[in-house]
């Protein structure tokens, strides 16, 4: 089966300085949150000051990642992208427990890897790559040590954040 990470069946286009991610039990997968007055359920905010156009895709819920012997793979929540500039894979948690930074790096590796083999091409047009964990319950949560981060960025070609604010410069 292919795998089509930039399916417009999925994608939601904005171009708005500040928005929010969301993923709750409720919905399918992750969405925008485009109402400033109320940021209850955002788990990442997006700040945008350019006003770039971005699109949104959810991968979770959305996308079938199989490993090789046929089991499902773990995945991120959301791709956040302006074609061939920039593009932000983004794991969104609610969790305090511990595990949850493992889990995250976990679920952004395996689908960048996934996104790495189904669109090899595309990957190489991309000037910025990131990979963001965005924590409600821990917004300002970044204490990576500089080995986890290289070797994320050896493995993946992105750099990797984790902090419930993504800016978009």
């Amino acid at each position: 089966m292919t795998i089509n990470f930039f399916d417009t069946k999925y994608e939601t286009t904005v171009d708005i300085s500040e928005f929010g991610i969301c993923d709750e039990e409720s919905v399918n997968h992750s969405y925008l949150a485009l109402d400033l007055s109320d940021k209850s359920n955002w788990i990442a905010i997006v700040k945008n000051p350019a006003n770039l156009e971005l699109i949104h895709t959810p991968i979770d819920k959305c996308l079938d990642l199989r490993r090789e012997n046929g089991e499902a793979d773990n995945k991120c929540d959301s791709m956040l992208y302006k074609q061939f500039e920039l593009i932000l894979f983004i794991e969104l948690k609610k969790r305090r427990s511990s595990g949850w930074v493992s889990d995250a790096v976990k679920q952004l590796k395996a689908t960048i890897q996934h996104f790495k083999n189904t669109h090899p091409y595309e990957y190489d047009l991309f000037i910025k790559k990131e990979a963001h964990i965005a924590n409600f319950l821990h917004p300002k949560f970044n204490s990576f040590s500089s080995n986890v981060k290289e070797e994320f960025l050896a493995e993946t070609g992105f750099r990797l954040f984790a902090t419930a604010e993504i800016p978009i410069i």
